[in-house]
């Protein structure tokens, strides 16, 4: 049995997935963490749009092939944003695997303990089951997991820079008038 704190690491490798703005950023991951995605992951490629799928405004939407995790990491974004919904959390959690097992060398399965569980599909698991944790950074923007409810930011530096900024924006407002009130500092009362 898995510990939390293994899913919750797992979990936040999925928020570092998910963040990766270049090729580059997806290969460090890749290098990084290997394991993380079944074997053909990152050379698998898919057909996004096409026939019968269509915008609000534009009409048809142009078919083309992406490479797979490109793909995968569009919906996770998506999920991420509407607090991974039950039906995506399934297609998340399936859609890298099921492949994974049908490109294998034989179409009989020893049994189902033979289907491995991939570190992404704990890591979609916990998201979906508890949604809270899938949160954005109040300072940065970016995708983080919340180890409790009231975790803010994706960092303490980032938690440092706005409380920086909230100190600043105080002096602007009210520090003239806390001098001129006469208050000092502490050391300068020394």
């Amino acid at each position: 049995m898995t510990k939390l704190k293994e899913v919750l690491w797992d979990a936040e490798r999925l928020a570092v997935f998910s963040n990766a703005n270049a090729a580059v950023d997806a290969e460090y991951f890749r290098r990084n963490y290997g394991d993380f995605f079944p074997r053909n992951f990152w050379n698998w490629k898919v057909r996004v749009g096409g026939p019968g799928e269509f915008t609000v405004s534009a009409g048809p939407i142009p078919s083309e092939v992406i490479l797979f995790w490109q793909a995968f990491q569009r919906a996770l974004r998506d999920a991420w944003q509407i607090d991974f919904p039950l039906e995506e959390c399934v297609r998340l959690i399936s859609c890298a695997a099921v492949p994974d097992r049908l490109s294998g060398a034989t179409d009989v399965e020893a049994d189902l303990l033979s289907y491995p569980v991939w570190p992404y599909q704990r890591a979609v698991m916990l998201l979906g089951v508890e949604p809270w944790r899938a949160r954005f950074c109040a300072q940065c923007g970016k995708r983080f997991v919340a180890d409790k409810p009231a975790r803010r930011f994706c960092s303490n530096g980032c938690a440092a820079k706005t409380r920086k900024h909230s100190k600043r924006d105080w002096w602007a407002a009210k520090g003239k008038e806390w001098r001129a009130k006469g208050k000092r500092s502490r050391r300068a009362k020394r």
